[in-house]
């Protein structure tokens, strides 16, 4: 597997990776998703998420946003299970004290809070929908083109009340702008959104 440019490649410990034909390529960073190759894996785990590689023993992480500073990579082959330790770099998130949000943005009402249930419900039965083809190895690209409005990771403490990290990345753009996929997929969920930050 040869590794993009931009990645940073590297190995978990040092020689003792290569000589097992494992190569990750990306930033073991919080949040960062690393690109691997294990030839003959035909299992991986990354603590404690299980990963099912591809026939030719390719794989994606995605570090979490509160990763661990030392995480196991345990690589199965039909001549056993070795373990590995990746180092995880720390990020630095970044973290708006907002003052003065209107109190229905920050602690909503009954009805905003069922719905707002009703989308995290849909989205955990989308999220348990699993695909064995590889259809991240097409790459991605932006969506849309636009100013980042969010980043992944950030976090908003709203009148004092701190709220959950950010899971995903914003792009402004007008209404009614295209929008593309950003890679390769199926569509598991298709809903019309409801969101008190649009009242």
């Amino acid at each position: 597997m040869r590794c993009n440019l931009t990645y940073l490649v590297f190995s978990l410990s040092l020689f003792s990776l290569q000589a097992h034909a494992v190569e990750l390529c990306g930033k073991a960073m919080q949040g960062e998703v690393l690109i691997g190759h294990a030839q003959g894996a035909t299992e991986i785990k990354f603590n404690d998420t299980t990963i099912t590689p591809d026939e030719n023993g390719r794989f994606i992480l995605a570090l979490g946003r509160d990763e661990a500073p030392n995480a196991n990579l345990a690589i199965k082959t039909p001549e056993g299970i070795k373990n590995y330790t990746l180092e995880i770099g720390a990020i630095a998130w970044d973290i708006q004290n907002i003052k003065g949000i209107p109190p229905r943005k920050v602690t909503p009402s009954n009805a905003d809070m069922r719905s707002i249930e009703y989308e995290q419900k849909l989205v955990r039965a989308a999220q348990q929908t699993q695909s064995l083809t590889p259809l991240w190895q097409s790459g991605f690209i932006n969506p849309v083109e636009g100013r980042i409005s969010g980043e992944f990771g950030g976090q908003r403490i709203m009148n004092g009340v701190k709220k959950n990290p950010h899971t995903g990345q914003d792009i402004a753009a007008p209404e009614d702008t295209p929008v593309k996929s950003s890679g390769d997929g199926i569509v598991t969920l298709a809903e019309q959104t409801y969101s008190i930050l649009a009242m």
